[in-house]
This record gives structure tokens, sequence and C-alpha cells, in this order.
């Protein structure tokens, strides 16, 4: 249980009157040997739940449900409070590196301007579910993680409070996006295996199933690589999207791809996981190439990849600053005064 599921239930028992205004929530020991969970899921929760103006700590006695009566409290903690949502799916993919530097950066922002961040991912709620818990949690502002899914992307039409979108472009939308700058890193990328002589250039990136489309990011890396591709005369630049769901399937499609492609020596990766599947194709499994291979990870690894023992190119951005950007935007907005929305993109560079 992740602190939110425990946050979630204690709220739902005041709410309802199962705990009622005066009275003690259960001590921390109970909820610990109830749940299963730490002390650390624990005081995370009731924290929330004081923050929301819900409960009060009263030392050595424990911590009780306050009466309705504290809606100033509330309001004042709404003032500070800002939400990071997205769709379920990313909560797998919270402890990699780069969802976890994005948040330290938000954090890191956020704290300097006395805000708190509440983490809250739709799951399997419907929209309106989310949207209901949303405004009843209360927030003065909102950052949208990659909000691309069909499921979670009608929030930026329907939420009345301030939101910027994180890791995210579309034209479209009047609403401010972070992004990183996707046309110059997919020509770096090119450039870099040009240098390398290479002309037939593989690129793999992933394929959203659900939405039946290539992945957004992943799809503008590649078509910047291919105008590059044509500008250097490349002989051979084709890419492929290929579902990331199941591992076991991707590395067959990866393997098919190579053996289709034997004379293609240069590959761009849209992500670590098609570059380690690529590498122990490569390295391991028969599929060594007879020419020289070389490769370009999106990504920013502090320690870069080998392949065959030489240390791959990585075209790179810094998702800590990426987080920053997000929340100063969004602080700037929560100070009122004439807005524009913009796209905002972060530099990138290869090496």
């Amino acid at each position: 249980m992740i602190y939110i599921d425990l946050y979630k239930r204690l709220k739902t028992d005041i709410e309802t009157g199962k705990i009622k205004p005066g009275h003690r929530i259960p001590f921390t020991t109970e909820l610990v040997a109830t749940y299963h969970i730490s002390q650390t899921t624990v005081s995370k929760a009731v924290k929330q739940l004081e923050e929301e103006g819900l409960v009060r700590r009263i030392k050595s006695k424990g911590t009780f449900v306050l009466e309705t009566g504290s809606s100033a409290l509330k309001d004042l903690r709404r003032k500070k409070r800002i939400g990071l949502l997205f769709d379920g799916y990313l909560w797998d993919y919270m402890d990699t590196h780069f969802m976890v530097q994005a948040y330290r950066g938000m954090e890191e922002s956020a704290k300097s301007n006395n805000k708190n961040i509440l983490v809250l991912p739709k799951g399997g709620k419907t929209l309106d579910e989310y949207l209901h818990e949303i405004q009843s949690i209360g927030f003065c502002g909102l950052i949208l993680h990659s909000p691309y899914t069909s499921s979670i992307k009608p929030l930026l039409r329907t939420l009345k409070i301030p939101l910027v979108c994180l890791d995210f472009i579309d034209h479209s939308l009047n609403v401010d996006q972070i992004t990183i700058d996707h046309l110059k890193a997919g020509a770096l990328a090119v450039r870099a295996l040009h240098k390398e002589s290479h002309d037939k250039i593989l690129f793999l990136g992933n394929f959203w199933t659900e939405e039946n489309i290539p992945s957004p990011h992943h799809a503008y890396w590649s078509s910047s690589a291919a105008t590059e591709a044509k500008l250097l005369h490349i002989q051979k630049f084709t890419p492929y999207f290929l579902p990331m769901a199941n591992l076991d399937i991707l590395r067959k499609k990866i393997a098919e791809v190579l053996m289709k492609h034997e004379d293609s020596n240069g590959f761009i990766c849209a992500s670590l996981t098609y570059f380690q599947i690529l590498k122990d194709l490569i390295e391991r499994q028969g599929f060594r190439r007879k020419c020289k291979t070389d490769a370009v990870l999106f990504s920013d690894l502090r320690e870069k990849p080998t392949l065959n023992g030489k240390p791959i190119h990585q075209c790179s951005w810094n998702t800590r600053d990426m987080g920053v950007r997000a929340m100063d935007v969004l602080l700037e907005r929560l100070e009122g005064g004439p807005h524009r929305p913009q796209t905002h993109y972060l530099p990138v560079s290869i090496s």
C-alpha cells in the first residue's frame, strides 16, 4: 500500500462519519499492523490529512478529526497544495531516473516557494471520478505529466485550475508545455552516426497499443531524424515503432528487425529499454554485425552505456531542470496578471 491509498481510506472514514469530529484516528502502530505498511507511509498519509485541515496532531495523545468549522484552514492548505497528475501506467516508472529527477526539480522549486506537492495518479478511475477527486482534495495549481493518452488528455480542456504540462507537446492546445527540443535532438542523433560513417540507420521507438499511435515524443524524434538523414544524403533511414508492454515480444520484434536489416550498423534508440535489448542481442545472442556498430540513446543517464565495449552517443537534457521549469512556470501563473501560454523548450546536447 502506498501512502496515497491509506490517505484516501482515512479520508473516506472521516467524510462518511465513521471517524467522527473530535475522535482519534488509529495510532501509527495500529495502522502499521493492520495494513502491513511502514511508519513512513503512515506519517505521509496523516500529514496529507493534516494539510487539508481534516485532522490535528496532539503530542502524546494522537491525531484527532477536526470539526467542519475548519474550512478556513482547508482553504489555507489548498492555497499551498500543487497536484502532480498522470495516467496510471506512469506509476510503474516513478522510481526511474527520469521521473525521480523531474520530481526532485519540482519539489525543489515548490519548497522554496512554500508549496507542497501531492502525487495523484489516475489509476483505474473514470475521468469523472478523477475530476471529483481532484476537486474534493483542492489544489491551487496542477502539473500534468505526459497527458497524451485519451484517458487523461480531456482534463486539459476540463480543468479550470491553473495548470502546466510536463514532458508534453501539442501545438493545438492553449496551455503551458514544458518539453525538450525534439527537432534538434533528432538531427543531432543522425549527425553523430553520420560522423561515424554510417549511412544505414535504424530507429527504435515505442508504439502505444491502446492509443494505436507511436509515442508522440518518439515520433517527433524520428521525424526530425528522417529529415536530417535526407539532408545528409544518408542511404537508408528506417524507423520502427514497437510496443513495449511485453518485453519478451519486444525482444523478438527487435531480433526480427536486426535480421531484416543485417547491413544496418547505426542505431538510434528512443529509450533505454530498446537499447538494453539491442545491446544484449548484438553482444550475446549472435546478432553481432560485420562492420563497426554505433548507437545513439535519448536519455540523461549519468553513466554512458557501452556497445561492444565502446561508449555510445547520448543525446541528453537536464531532467531536473525540466521539473524546476514546470514548477516555476506554474508559480508564475499563480501570481496572477497577464499570461500567454507557450511551449518552453529545454536545450539538448550530444556527447
